[in-house]
């Protein structure tokens, strides 16, 4: 008992992050900053895991760490932005359309190719690059939006850790010290995982919309 009274503070912060966003208190990037003053208050003055004088150079390495991240984003950038002026994302994309695959053809010929375009951009180019294109084939196809959407998110997921360009792999190995060899040794059995639920969402579609539909019956 005393150890959960321990924890209520602490299980505020989804309360303040959550609330403050669906209430429009605040907008996401907002609600990140105010669980961070509300984390440190707990520390310093709940918790009395911080002291006062330790502050500062929290607040350094935190710096430090988001630099490194910044860097790693503009680096990601970059290069995405070389990779779509080639012409290759377009290319694969057009390819996809111009073959007349169907639904389940489809579904895999787009995880083949966000896979690989995972391994060489960063998130928002290929969602940029792919999505304008591919949104309007799902009508003539059958497949529903908000299928194709939980579906491309998970696709996403596995590109954060998706080597070389995995941004995911490249924050972790900062932020922990880990050498970048043994991070992306680490990620290979959850890039599997990433694979196998990416193929169930795509070809058991009432894992998806199991809920939406039950919601939009009523």
């Amino acid at each position: 008992m005393a150890v959960a009274l321990k924890a209520v503070p602490a299980l505020t912060l989804p309360v303040i992050i959550m609330g403050g966003i669906y209430t429009g208190f605040v907008t996401v990037t907002e609600a990140s900053a105010l669980a961070a003053g509300a984390a440190m208050i707990l520390a310093v003055f709940i918790y009395r895991e911080v002291k006062l004088r330790e502050v500062l150079p929290v607040f350094a390495e935190g710096l430090k760490s988001a630099g490194m991240i910044m860097i790693i984003i503009a680096t990601a950038m970059v290069f995405g932005q070389w990779i779509t002026h080639a012409g290759i994302p377009a290319d694969l994309v057009s390819f996809v359309r111009d073959i007349q695959l169907p639904a389940w053809a489809f579904l895999l010929f787009v995880t083949i190719m966000l896979t690989i375009l995972g391994m060489f951009l960063e998130v928002a180019s290929i969602l940029f690059i792919t999505i304008p294109i591919l949104f309007p084939m799902l009508k003539e196809l059958g497949i529903d939006p908000i299928h194709f959407g939980i579906f491309i998110v998970a696709n996403m997921e596995l590109a954060l850790i998706t080597p070389p360009v995995g941004l995911n792999l490249y924050v972790l190995s900062g932020t922990s010290g880990v050498p970048l060899n043994e991070v992306i040794k680490g990620s290979f059995p959850f890039m599997i995982i990433g694979l196998v639920l990416i193929f169930m969402l795509a070809y058991i579609p009432q894992l998806v919309l199991f809920l939406p539909n039950l919601l939009m019956a009523k």
